[in-house]
Order: C-alpha cells, then sequence, then structure tokens
C-alpha cells in the first residue's frame, strides 16, 4: 500500500467514523422547548416572531406564544361557536405591516389576533372548502394582503369590506396539484411567485393571469410540491420541493438543483422532501438551512458546500430526533426548528473550515467500511460492511455505490453478498470484488455489474477459503488469463499451477 493510500484511507476512515476530529460545521443548541414548558404537544407546525418578540407556535391542535420564559397556551382559540369543523389544526402566523396579526387553519378559515384585548376575528364559510384550508399569507409591495388556500388557489383579502377575491391556477393548468397554493412570495424586483402541489407559476395582478415556470432540469410530476420559496441577498430565489432544492437564478435565467438524497439510497425518495428553507447572513457566516424529515441540511455560501445532520450520524447540534419540519431565522439570527418540540440554534457559533470539504454518502457513517483499495487511476474503492462498493474520486469525493443485488431487509442473504472484504487491481486492469457469501466477482467497471465467478467444486464456506488463494494470486500480479486458467482448472479436477 503506498503512503498515498495509506494517508487517504486513514482521512476517509476518520471521516466515516469520527466526527469529533474533522472539522465539521458546528452550532450551539441554546435549548430546547418541550411540551414540560407549556407546548400543547411536541409536534410544532409552524414557527413564527412577531414584532414585540413574541414567538407563536401553531399546533394540530391550538396555538400557544412564548416571551423567552414562559409558554401562553391559547385554549379558547377556536371555541365550537366559532368553528365550522372540530379540527383545530394551525397552519401559519402572519403580521402585517400594519401590525395586524393573522392566524390561518386547515379547516377552519383564517382569524385576526387583537394584541391589545387578546380576542380572535374569525373568517371561515360553511360551504367554501378552498376559503377554509389556508396554508400561507404574504403582503405584497400594495400593502395588499394575499392568502394562499388547499383547495381554491390564491386569495386577495379585501380590507374594506373584509372580503376575499379568488385566483385559482387550476382553472387554467388543469393538472392535480394546481389549486393548492403552498407559498407565495414577492421578490425585489416584484415578480409574484406561487409555489402549488404542482409546481411553480408567475401571477400577474394586473391581468390576475398564471405563467407556469419550467424548471431545468424538470422537476418530476409526482415531486413537484412547492413547499417553501425564499428569496437570498444575492437575489437568487430558492424552492424547496419533493425533488431536493431548486435554486434560480434571475440575471442569467438559469437553475440549479441540489439533490439531498442520499447518493447510495436514490431509492428513499424521502431524503428529498425539503420541508422549510431559512438564510442566515450575518458577519463571516453566511448559510442556508433546511429541514427534512432525515435530518437538517446546511448549504454554506462561502464554501459552496451541502452538509448533512441527523440524529443517528453527523450529529453536532445534538438532534434527538432527525424528523425536522418548520423552521424560522429571527431578527436576531437564532434559528427556531421544530423537531421534537423546538430546537433554538445560534448559527453565529459555527467552526466552519472553508476550502473543499469532502463529500460521502450519509450511510457510510452508520456501516463499517471494511476494505480500501486506490487504483492506478487514483480511484479510492472502499468495501462495506453491508452496502457493497463505494467509489472515491482522487480527491475524495463521492461518486457512487455498487451493489451486487439490491437491499432487501426481508432477506438476510443479501448482506453476505454486498459485504465487500476485498478489492485488487490485477495487471490486466481488472478489478476483483470477494464478498463474504458471493464469493469471488470481478467488477465491470463500465457496465457497473459484478460478474461473480463460482468455483464448482468448492461451494458454500470453502468457496470463501479458495477465494483467499485467488487473492494471493492477484497480489503476485496474475493476470486475468492465468487466474481464470487455474479456475477452469480446478473446477475440472485438475488443479494447475499458475
Amino acid at each position: 500500500m503506498t503512503i498515498r493510500l495509506k494517508i487517504l484511507s486513514a482521512l476517509l476512515f476518520l471521516l466515516m467514523l469520527s466526527y469529533d476530529t474533522i472539522p465539521q460545521p458546528q452550532a450551539q443548541k441554546i435549548r430546547q422547548i418541550t411540551t414540560k414548558d407549556g407546548l400543547l404537544t411536541p409536534g410544532v407546525k409552524f414557527t413564527y416572531k412577531d414584532s414585540k418578540g413574541f414567538m407563536w407556535f401553531a399546533f394540530s391542535n391550538g396555538i400557544a406564544r412564548y416571551d423567552g420564559y414562559t409558554v401562553k397556551r391559547f385554549d379558547d382559540f377556536l371555541p365550537d361557536s366559532c368553528s365550522i369543523n372540530s379540527y383545530k389544526f394551525c397552519t401559519c402566523f402572519f403580521e402585517d405591516s400594519k401590525g395586524n396579526f393573522w392566524i390561518g387553519t386547515l379547516k377552519n378559515g383564517f382569524a385576526h389576533f387583537d394584541r391589545a384585548t387578546e380576542t380572535f376575528t374569525y373568517y371561515n364559510h360553511p360551504t367554501d372548502h378552498g376559503f377554509n384550508s389556508i396554508n400561507c399569507f404574504m403582503e405584497d409591495s400594495n400593502g395588499d394582503l394575499w392568502l394562499g388556500s388547499r383547495d381554491r388557489g390564491l386569495y386577495k383579502f379585501l380590507h374594506e369590506t373584509d372580503s376575499l377575491i379568488n385566483f385559482n391556477p387550476h382553472d387554467v393548468y388543469d393538472q392535480p396539484g394546481t389549486e393548492i397554493a403552498l407559498r407565495l412570495l414577492e421578490d425585489s424586483k416584484g415578480n409574484f411567485w406561487v409555489g402549488t402541489g404542482h409546481g411553480i407559476f408567475q401571477f400577474d395582478r394586473k391581468t390576475g393571469s398564471f405563467t407556469h415556470i419550467e424548471t431545468e432540469p424538470k422537476i418530476p410530476d409526482n415531486l413537484s410540491w412547492i413547499n417553501h420559496i425564499v428569496e437570498d441577498t444575492y437575489g437568487d430565489i430558492w424552492f424547496a420541493t419533493n425533488w431536493g432544492v431548486m435554486k434560480y437564478h434571475p440575471l442569467t435565467k438559469s437553475w440549479k438543483h441540489y439533490s439531498t438524497q442520499f447518493p447510495d439510497r436514490p431509492y428513499e425518495i424521502e431524503n428529498g422532501f425539503i420541508e422549510g428553507i431559512a438564510e442566515v447572513n450575518v458577519g463571516n457566516t453566511h448559510q442556508m438551512w433546511f429541514t427534512t424529515s432525515t435530518g437538517l441540511l446546511l448549504y454554506d455560501f462561502h464554501a459552496d458546500t451541502l452538509a448533512h445532520f441527523n440524529s443517528k450520524g453527523n450529529n453536532p447540534i445534538n438532534l434527538i430526533s432527525s424528523n425536522t419540519f418548520y423552521i424560522f431565522c429571527d431578527y436576531n439570527n437564532l434559528l427556531w426548528i421544530s423537531s421534537n418540540g423546538l430546537i433554538i440554534i445560534d448559527p453565529r457559533k459555527m467552526v466552519f473550515e472553508y476550502g473543499k470539504m469532502y463529500t460521502y454518502p450519509d450511510s457510510l457513517t452508520e456501516i463499517d467500511a471494511w476494505c480500501f483499495y486506490e487504483d492506478k487511476n487514483e480511484t479510492l474503492w472502499v468495501g462495506s460492511f453491508r452496502d457493497g462498493l463505494y467509489k472515491f474520486d482522487k480527491n475524495l469525493n463521492f461518486i457512487e455505490n455498487y451493489k451486487s443485488t439490491a437491499w432487501d431487509e426481508d432477506l438476510p442473504d443479501m448482506v453476505n453478498k454486498n459485504r465487500i472484504s476485498m478489492v485488487y487491481e490485477d495487471s490486466d486492469n481488472n478489478l476483483w470484488v470477494g464478498t463474504a457469501g458471493q464469493g469471488l466477482s470481478i467488477f465491470d467497471r463500465e457496465s457497473k455489474t459484478f460478474n461473480t465467478i463460482f468455483l464448482k467444486r468448492f461451494p458454500g464456506k470453502r468457496n470463501t477459503f479458495m477465494l483467499q488463494i485467488f487473492w494471493r494470486m492477484a497480489m503476485a500480479n496474475y493476470g486475468l488469463r492465468r487466474i481464470m486458467a487455474c479456475i477452469q482448472s480446478i473446477d475440472h479436477g485438475n488443479p494447475a499451477s499458475p
């Protein structure tokens, strides 16, 4: 093993097994607020900080307010006499420029909260279901209040008459999900963005018309929910989707897709479900945070890297649960994240090593590496305990994961077939791979397949014993022809000398 390979192997081993010795994004978790502090349930659905400094929390059964010391629950919110549905799920909060405080619900319309008298005024309709299911609020530069609904697209609230005007993209774009207005944003150029259950739209307030926006690459139709929209400091627009993150650069009219699925687990599509986005830009810290059901994602603008934190592997924030949903950055640049209650994070305490960071799949933090090998092209191969073969370039950037068979928890033999114990490249540039249960294989780097070599005369455990013999032949730089000749002679009961 070369000195370089020893260094690379040791470094990768540390990356996979010990986060304490490698510079990682660090954050100070100030406090975790739970039901012991007065929260209605651990499942906080939405967080918001008003101009008075109060934090508001929405739950499936009501709302609560936090003043920094204690939590006040509004048990009288949505009494039976003012509601049309017993389900008191609150979806969002919003304070407009006039100081009006609005609360959206899932099935009971929306409410205005008078903070002086601490009383509520309710707006709902017994038959208009779209009117009663509110996802979000937005105030535009004209001072108009807009509401995104679950069933009827967009509503404009008329303060003078306490009434609403409806604009529904589904009336023009007859696709399932276009009637669901999940998020609204007016950017710094005055463009009105609408994120729906079926992609992205721009809304023209003069004509009342919608334009469907095509992204490049195209978001798959079944993953085109737009869960959040944010404009960053540079004027770029970020969209949280069920297919990772899409960023739009208005100056060049170009798109960039940030995949958040584990590269070695593309079938786990839930890793791509982005729930919320929050930007932090203070001092030398400029980050974009994303919440998912599999942990937190952190994009660093300076290093142009995307890191993943979860409760099992990379966990410098000490997450109790990887389920993170809503995120909010207040004007003190503190992050409020709903995860098994509430987590408050000060991102300014983060220690970040700028420059090139190593990228590798998160599953390697949970699964032991069994062997390392550097081939003639300086590609590093890592054999794992359960997940097959991992490939890294010479800079230790993860490229791809290869398995001899698809993983199936119900078939225990799959563990052995993907348990890579040895990797070696012979003088003919063939990559030999040894497994704990399938014996000897040659990995075809073009077709990305394992070609298993079965030894008829040595089935079962003896197959593993013979693997050791052929491995010594490979290590002695025998080419494929001589090794295969030896294998064929053994299969025919006539051991040949290599």
